[in-house]
């Protein structure tokens, strides 16, 4: 059952940019530039991976904690959940603490054990438990594999877990120093852990890419960053869900649970010089996704996701993805907050030159998966507001309709000229699935 949960878990991973060229085009922190680390700073930056100190600094040389490695392992080969419901693994690392969500994940993936009731977040991680916990990590989803138990270092003698630092060596994932120590006892800094988090990730796709069969592959040309030249564009897709997007030398290999894929170009803004690339998968159950990745010339790397369709040209219409071309797009997101519905959601692109929503307040349900978005009381239902969100008396056989939601627990409904607020959390209200209380709910899978 570990096994069926962790191939899934992965399915919707974060695409890398490996093969990369380097180069200065996108300067992202001012105390980076310049360092031997920044290339890999900015190509994590750009992928999501990483956050500044502020936002404009990274502190390159400051220590990494042991939480803000974990994040940044996690989020290299897998989007995290931060809105799920956690369990409380430690004590010093309360639910409501920014890391718990990627430190639950960790758990789960069996990258983390519970050894101790302390996982000591704040303090900097050690360079032996990043080559534990990143061997790891690879070995849940790929399988064990054999390695030398001798790493040859001269300090061989102080490191606990000989093993699990002679398979991160041949990974090529952590190298020991100049005078043949590896010093597992010793901190590392944030650009190093940059460094260690992008060849985990070169490494992770290599692995993906063994696993490929009958390889059907595509080859165009186009210019992608304007500079007038035109770019070798490879598109692969294989019989077991991956694809391979190759640009230049720069690839992202990546798993789809969709049974097809598609390539086009898209122009997300008229007014610069980048035409992106798509890539849009089909799925059952309109499961769609289309992932947008840009090319600069020097770095290549995925902007987003979003739930729609892309195939070519822009489409106002629920599924689709519809281009503004100001930098924006609009399209509709599958939700289930009391019910299955089209959500419109609109993009675009930030400072960090990825793909984020623009969040309002509430968001309309009009659009609900029911006839005229009508259901049915089948019981009372008391008014459980509060003074922000006032509430409403609902009685068995009453007629309603879903107004708009915050996505997190307040659904606004309407009786007649009469509307409320209802408290809920996700599908439930009152602890009791949202069908026992309506009539017409409709939630796909």
């Amino acid at each position: 059952m570990k096994k069926f949960f962790l191939v899934f878990t992965i399915l919707f991973s974060i695409a890398a940019s490996l093969n990369f060229v380097f180069a200065d085009d996108i300067s992202l922190f001012k105390d980076t530039k310049n360092h031997w680390g920044e290339k890999y700073i900015t190509l994590l930056s750009l992928e999501g991976v990483i956050d500044g100190k502020t936002k404009d600094t990274f502190d390159p040389n400051g220590l990494v904690t042991r939480e803000q490695f974990i994040k940044m392992l996690m989020t290299s080969f897998r989007d995290v959940d931060t809105t799920a419901d956690g369990e409380l693994l430690y004590k010093d690392v309360p639910l409501d603490r920014w890391s718990a969500p990627y430190i639950d994940d960790a758990y789960y993936f069996s990258i983390l054990e519970k050894d101790s009731q302390n996982f000591y977040p704040d303090t900097p991680i050690t360079r032996e438990q990043c080559a534990i916990w990143t061997v790891r990590a690879l070995e849940e989803i790929f399988g064990k594999t054999e390695a030398a138990k001798n790493t040859k270092f001269t300090d061989n003698n102080k490191i606990n877990d000989k093993e699990s630092i002679a398979k991160a060596v041949n990974y090529g994932i952590i190298t020991g120093y100049e005078d043949n120590t590896f010093r597992p006892t010793g901190n590392l800094t944030r650009a190093e852990a940059a460094v260690i988090c992008t060849k985990f990730k070169q490494e992770y796709y290599d692995l993906v890419e063994k696993q490929m069969t009958n390889p059907v592959s595509k080859t165009q040309e186009k210019d992608l960053n304007g500079d007038g030249k035109a770019e070798k564009i490879n598109f692969t897709t294989h019989a077991n869900f991956i694809y391979k997007l190759e640009v230049n030398g720069s690839y992202a290999t990546h798993y789809a649970e969709e049974l097809n894929t598609t390539l086009f170009f898209m122009d997300l803004d008229k007014k610069d010089k980048y035409i992106e690339v798509s890539v849009t998968s089909y799925g059952p159950s309109a499961d769609f996704l289309t992932e947008i990745y840009r090319y600069t010339g020097d770095y290549f790397y995925q902007v987003g996701k979003v739930q729609s369709i892309y195939e070519g040209e822009s489409k106002d219409e629920i599924g689709f993805v519809k281009l503004n071309g100001d930098g924006t797009l609009s399209c509709t997101r599958r939700e289930y907050f009391l019910q299955s519905w089209e959500m419109p959601v609109k993009y675009y692109v930030n400072d960090r030159f990825r793909l984020a929503e623009d969040i309002p307040e509430y968001y309309s349900m009009k659009n609900l998966h029911s006839e005229a978005n009508k259901v049915t009381l089948l019981k009372d239902l008391k008014s459980n507001g509060d003074a922000a969100h006032p509430g409403i008396d609902l009685k068995k056989g009453d007629i309603i309709a879903f107004e708009e939601t915050d996505l997190k627990e307040w659904v606004k409904v309407s009786k007649g000229k009469t509307t409320g607020w209802i408290k809920t959390n996700g599908i439930e209200i009152n602890g009791v699935d949202a069908w026992e209380y309506f009539d017409g709910i409709i939630v796909y899978d």
